[in-house]
């Protein structure tokens, strides 16, 4: 009788075992029961300690250096049966720490903290009727009584008692407490498997396991919160978990924060992984004096695999309505972000000009659009679309007051085309911002519109002799976005860069002298001279040793490298105060700067 394997094994810290925990590995309910209490029974005697044991025989860890915000995990042994006992999965084996192993009316009974094990599943009760079928004397199904613990991958359920058939998996459960893993995310370390995904809990008056994937849980409560901090839960009178399909379906349900009710539901059908699916999102609430009371609730629909959409309507007490969507696109070669928004007349503005003298503002109706569109056409070619624009200075002062940095007041509104191959790299742009100045923060300069750029680099090293060639150009004309806030000239530039280096390398040693030939050209508008340019000879010289030791020890072997380096770069001061300021900022001088005549964006 292969299939039917009974091991009577005296043996107390084997239900510890079972549950995933040693007796070193024991905590207390509070500190006023003893370690003891935990291992003797599954439940402290009531209240917290009630809590306590449950998280503990559930595999929650506390630990507040745990990147989850629940501040712990939870752990589980792995189910990997490597003798060769269980090699079929059909195959039982039932220990027990005490020898009281008798047969009723042709049913097995076993007393004392009993054992039983199948590739992927491992149960332990204080007490286990078995049922065999007469034929094969397979165990078919089985009762069990008393500090009952069912353990499947993913899946740990605890029950006062609970009826199982092995053969599908399937059973019932009473008065259980339950913790399945909502996500594949684990580590395993000596035997033990940290999960560190989302993982579901709860209580139910009765659990039916209809299938691996699929149980119904009656009068049952689910957070995803730690059992001993349910911030929130769901309490329904039927709970359907399908793991399967990733979602929940609870009857006669509520939604509650902490032991307040906030939301009644006949019916409702919510997530219980990270897969997509269409339905309400967390709401978003807040209140201030200019707005009123804010309320927005976004509603996600997941339209494909590759593209979604989320409306969020919203509403503030003293502007009215503001609807709002987003819509996201994703491919192998393409991605895009569309989102607006917009209220059609906001009374607290009108008011807000009024009262402030703003004129400039004339219209009433506000909103946003923002569009982000990088795409790659062929292999060689590929564009950029990156385009936000408000209809006011207050936009985001007054409906986004998490941006408050001065760049979210400088919207990029660009359009660029993209070329590459092995040796040139070049682009065109046309490029401009949307500078916004509210009265209510410091002024911000506007920033000049490139229409158009365009740039060339190009780059052959290992030419003749070893020789090393590249050319940057870049041609811009410089236009000021309003002249009639601030005057200033506008311009054409051209800037022709070539570069020669010669590297010379040995064996732990490397010699590479430069030179750079940067001339700029300008034809400026507006200013105190209409043609300006510059000459400027660069010479730079690069240097090095390269110097590797290998140190052998009794137990390892490693290679110690000193690499000492020089660089010398010199330009000839050239007098450029005459030429008006386009893009060009103080940067602080580094090694990065000094080679900054070598990269592609320095053209």
């Amino acid at each position: 009788m292969n299939n039917f394997l009974i091991k009577i094994i005296v043996l107390s810290v084997l239900s510890g075992a079972a549950s995933g925990l040693s007796s070193a590995q024991s905590i207390n309910c509070s500190p006023h029961l003893p370690p003891k209490a935990v291992q003797s029974s599954a439940y402290c005697s009531a209240g917290d300690d009630d809590l306590f044991a449950v998280a503990h025989m559930l595999g929650w860890v506390a630990s507040e250096n745990s990147a989850s915000v629940c501040q712990g995990y939870y752990t589980e042994p792995l189910l990997i049966m490597k003798d060769t006992e269980l090699q079929h999965a059909r195959d039982t084996r039932i220990r027990t720490d005490k020898a009281s192993f008798y047969t009723e009316g042709g049913q097995s009974v076993l007393r004392g903290n009993v054992i039983i094990e199948q590739q992927g599943q491992r149960i332990n009760a204080s007490s286990i009727r078995i049922f065999r079928d007469p034929n094969s004397q397979q165990v078919t199904t089985i009762d069990l009584e008393g500090d009952v613990l069912l353990r499947q991958p993913g899946r740990l359920l605890t029950a006062k008692k609970a009826h199982l058939d092995l053969t599908n998996k399937t059973g019932a459960l009473f008065d259980s407490h339950y913790r399945m893993a909502l996500s594949d995310k684990h580590s395993v370390n000596d035997g033990i498997q940290t999960l560190y995904g989302m993982n579901g809990q709860g209580h139910a008056e009765q659990i039916d396991i209809l299938s691996p994937e699929l149980i119904v849980m009656r009068n049952a409560t689910y957070s995803t919160c730690p059992i001993l901090n349910n911030s929130w839960k769901i309490v329904a009178r039927e709970l359907t978990l399908d793991k399967a399909r990733g979602r929940a379906k609870a009857k006669g349900a509520k939604f509650m924060v902490g032991n307040t009710p906030l939301v009644h539901f006949p019916t409702i059908d919510y997530p219980i992984d990270d897969r997509r699916d269409s339905g309400f999102l967390l709401p978003n609430l807040s209140e201030n004096t200019h707005s009123g009371v804010d309320i927005t609730l976004p509603y996600y629909i997941n339209l494909a695999p590759n593209y979604d959409a989320t409306l969020f309507p919203r509403y503030l007490t003293k502007r009215g309505f503001m609807p709002g969507a987003e819509l996201r696109y994703l491919d192998r070669y393409n991605h895009l972000l569309i989102r607006g928004e917009y209220l059609d007349h906001d009374a607290e503005f009108v008011r807000f000009k009024n009262a402030n003298g703003i004129t400039e503002q004339e219209s009433n109706h506000r909103g946003g659009i923002t569009i982000v569109d990088d795409g790659e056409l062929s292999p060689h070619w590929s564009y950029n679309l990156h385009y936000s624009s408000v209809t006011d200075d207050y936009f985001f002062i007054d409906f986004h007051k998490h941006l408050t940095d001065a760049t979210d007041n400088q919207l990029l509104q660009m359009g660029r085309i993209n070329y590459h191959d092995t040796h040139w790299t070049a682009y065109a742009q046309i490029q401009r911002y949307q500078t916004l100045h509210p009265v209510t923060i410091a002024p911000l300069t506007d920033i000049y519109s490139r229409y158009p750029e365009v740039a060339l680099f190009g780059d052959y090293p290992n030419q003749f002799l070893d020789t090393h060639w590249s050319l940057r150009a870049n041609y811009n004309h410089f236009v000021w976005p309003d002249q009639t806030r601030m005057m200033r000239p506008n311009a054409v530039r051209y800037v022709v860069s070539p570069r020669f280096s010669w590297p010379f390398e040995r064996d732990g040693a490397y010699f590479t002298p430069g030179v750079v030939l940067h001339y700029s050209d300008y034809r400026l508008h507006n200013a105190l001279v209409p043609v300006a340019h510059t000459t400027v000879p660069i010479f730079s010289l690069d240097t090095g040793l390269q110097l590797e030791k290998n140190i052998e020890t009794a137990s390892h072997s490693f290679t110690q490298t000193l690499e000492p380096r020089l660089f010398y770069l010199n330009a000839p001061f050239e007098d450029q105060s005459r030429i008006p300021i386009f893009d060009s900022s103080l940067s602080t001088v580094s090694y990065t700067h000094l080679r900054a005549h070598e990269t592609p964006e320095h053209l």
